[in-house]
């Protein structure tokens, strides 16, 4: 049995290792040569001579612009640069995570989570911000506006759950699927007050709106 005092040490173990597991592990992580250095190239180039990668300037421009200024800023420390862009985003997502699943299980039980997956993430996909990063980020970030719009009531955070979302189709272009979404205001309004078809309306439409 957990006492207060060691629930609040294992709490923070379990964030001491989750802010420093990526350090340890991924900074000077091998490569692969052909899928990394695509994507390095393409950020070189995002701003220079953008025709030397036209499907990333068309097809995924936000993914170009983002992995261009990580360049920028990062570049001249080489891989280990975008492994360092690539925690600030893993930082960004699991802090997105815990405040959007927070409210529905326990800190602990949370940490681990966050921490089982982070490790999943090192080993299963590219770490650098490519749009497999990306897409999750920003989908996550949707869902996160989304889920505090419906609780709160606040339209202004559904309209921006829609642009978070929007903005996602540029990350990828199959994320347009993102629109599908608006069925968890229909659904949330279902199983709450019952839905308002004018209330349920307004909500939709604004949030089609930010898209």
């Amino acid at each position: 049995m957990h006492t207060p005092t060691n629930e609040k040490n294992i709490n923070k173990l379990l964030l001491f290792m989750i802010v420093l597991f990526p350090w340890v592990f991924l900074v000077f992580q091998g490569l692969d040569v052909l899928e990394f250095g695509y994507w390095v190239v393409s950020f070189e180039n995002f701003f220079i001579h953008p025709e030397v990668m036209p499907d990333i300037v068309f097809g995924s421009w936000l993914t170009g612009f983002i992995g261009a200024i990580a360049e920028i800023v990062f570049g001249g420390l080489g891989v280990v640069g975008h492994r360092i862009a690539f925690i600030i985003s893993l930082y960004i997502l699991i802090y997105m995570i815990y405040s959007l699943l927070s409210p529905f299980t326990t800190k602990k039980r949370l940490l681990y989570f966050l921490l089982l997956s982070e490790i999943f993430v090192n080993i299963e996909t590219y770490t650098l911000t490519n749009y497999y990063m990306l897409t999750i980020l920003f989908y996550v970030w949707g869902l996160l506006l989304l889920y505090k719009g419906l609780i709160s009531n606040k339209l202004s955070l559904l309209f921006a759950a829609g642009v978070v979302l929007g903005l996602n189709f540029y990350i990828r272009i199959p994320n347009i699927l993102g629109l599908s979404l608006i069925i968890v205001i229909i659904y949330y309004d279902l199983i709450t007050d019952g839905i308002q078809i004018k209330q349920t309306l307004k909500k939709s439409i604004v949030f089609l709106i930010g898209f």
